[in-house]
């Protein structure tokens, strides 16, 4: 009984037809039953023809190539083995170098290449299953770029989701899309770097569609960056708005695109010993971020993370830098005349939010009216011939951004609301910030110090802080000190007189 390998394959995992996997298989073993093989190792692989460089293919012709004794290989038929030409100079190689015997057990039949008469019918045979596999290469990608039109995602589903077969959609995947909204939130907030992100969504079990821990950091930003998690997808360069549910509002995307962007990166080894003044300061010099850093193991010094080659870059003590950042905190001080004042000030403010909130929605409503409109009449132009399919789908995808865009807009506002209850809440958090400063961990003080300030800026060991409105009004001022505002926003003042 001589030796035999066989070779199945399919163009995709999800295939069910004669084809199949196992049918291969069936027919191999009855083949070489019936011919006097025995088949000593099988490669099976959903991989497809036209693709050069298939693992399993390569890996069969490697052992073949290594094995004299193995004489026969065993395909279903052609169209399994190479619809490429690389392929089909392999295969004649195996008969006319390595002297093996090919058999298609799908047609009981042998590759003749000895006579020119059966090599050029094998070659025909290759071009038409070529010709085949291009043609419906192309079918597949107008396939799928019709689907996109549709608003269904044309791929394998991203993570947080999962492929629908029958209803040619995605559908949310629960576990690890609760962990990744989780993330986006985290990302969002300023207070982690990717890395940490990381870390804690492994903590969690959140695992890759093939099961295996989220290694790479590369991976997670690909995901913070992927516009499928607030509806819409990109595909062939068109953006989609998608009909899948999305795990996100724009809004937080779009506010986690501005916080990644910076990329700060971040050198204590583990998520539970983070540095939580990061994202707070800029230094003054160059305008880049001040971040932390550990030495030794056990000391942590802030400076700035670009200071080599530009600057002095001083390393600051965190013992230090929270000295500072407590006088900051001990400059606002609100005594009963300027709360009272600052109260009606408060009022009058919130009505005026109130009624250009009132105004801006008028115009937003009217304008996605306006756009849907436009979609409306674009799609009978399409129906009527006017515009081509490539236009329409464009255009529509253009308009359904800007409609997604004002709908984030809506929400952002009818979320935000008119806290005056709140605004009443911070004016007296600055009457007792200084005592629920020196009882606070060091977590606490960054978020208290976020309520009072935008950011701070660092130079050498002076601190210059930006506070926010209300607080900007609640800096003690001393008769002798100068002070001016700085760089004024719609919610920023400098306080030119740093403290040191």
């Amino acid at each position: 009984m001589e030796k035999a390998i066989a070779y199945y394959r399919v163009s995709s995992k999800g295939q069910e037809d004669n084809f199949s996997l196992p049918a291969q298989e069936k027919l191999a073993n009855e083949y070489a039953e019936k011919h006097n093989l025995k088949i000593v190792k099988y490669w099976s692989a959903a991989e497809s023809a036209w693709e050069k460089g298939r693992k399993e293919f390569n890996a069969m012709i490697q052992f073949a190539m290594a094995h004299p004794e193995v004489q026969h290989i065993l395909f279903y038929d052609l169209s399994r083995v190479t619809r490429n030409d690389d392929d089909k100079t392999t295969i004649y190689g195996m008969i006319k170098i390595y002297h093996k015997q090919v058999h298609f057990v799908g047609t009981n039949s042998m590759l003749n290449i000895d006579d020119s008469d059966g090599e050029f019918v094998n070659d025909v045979m290759v071009a038409l299953n070529k010709k085949y596999s291009g043609d419906l290469s192309r079918r597949s990608k107008m396939g799928m770029k019709e689907k996109a039109s549709q608003g269904l995602y044309p791929s394998h589903s991203p993570s947080g989701y999962l492929n629908n077969r029958e209803k040619g959609t995605i559908e949310v995947d629960e576990p690890r899309a609760k962990i990744l909204t989780e993330a986006f939130k985290m990302a969002a907030s300023g207070n982690y770097s990717v890395p940490m992100i990381r870390e804690w969504m492994k903590k969690q079990g959140f695992t890759t569609k093939k099961g295996l821990p989220l290694e790479a950091q590369s991976s997670l930003y690909k995901m913070l960056s992927n516009p499928v998690y607030y509806g819409s997808f990109k595909w062939s360069g068109i953006m989609y708005q998608g009909v899948h549910t999305p795990l996100i509002s724009k809004e937080l995307f779009d506010r986690v695109q501005g916080v990644i962007s910076r990329k700060v990166p971040t050198t204590r080894p583990s998520s539970t010993n983070t540095f939580p003044y990061n994202n707070l300061i800029v230094c003054a010099d160059c305008g880049c971020k001040v971040g932390g850093e550990l030495k030794k193991g056990k000391y942590v010094y802030y400076h700035c993370y670009s200071s080599k080659g530009r600057h002095s870059g001083a390393y600051l003590p965190e013992g230090r830098l929270e000295a500072l950042l407590s006088e900051s905190v001990a400059n606002i001080a609100l005594p009963d005349a300027k709360f009272r004042l600052l109260d009606d000030g408060l009022k009058v403010d919130t009505q005026n939010d109130v009624q250009m909130d009132k105004d801006k929605v008028v115009l937003l409503t009217a304008e996605k009216s306006k756009l849907e409109k436009r979609i409306r009449r674009m799609y009978e132009d399409n129906i009527d011939g006017k515009i081509d399919d490539k236009m329409w789908a464009s255009m529509k995808a253009e308009y359904q951004n800007k409609v997604a865009d004002i709908d984030a807009e809506l929400s952002r506002m009818a979320s935000t609301g008119y806290h005056y209850s709140e605004g009443i809440k911070i004016l007296e958090l600055a009457k007792n910030v200084k005592s629920l400063w020196e009882v606070a961990s060091r977590e606490e003080k960054a978020q208290i110090l976020k309520l009072l300030a935008s950011n701070f800026s660092l130079k050498g060991e002076k601190l210059i802080p930006v506070y926010r409105k209300p607080f900007s009004m609640m800096v003690k001022i001393d008769d002798n000190l100068e002070w001016y505002r700085y760089g004024e926003s719609n919610s920023n003042y400098r306080i030119e007189n740093p403290v040191s």
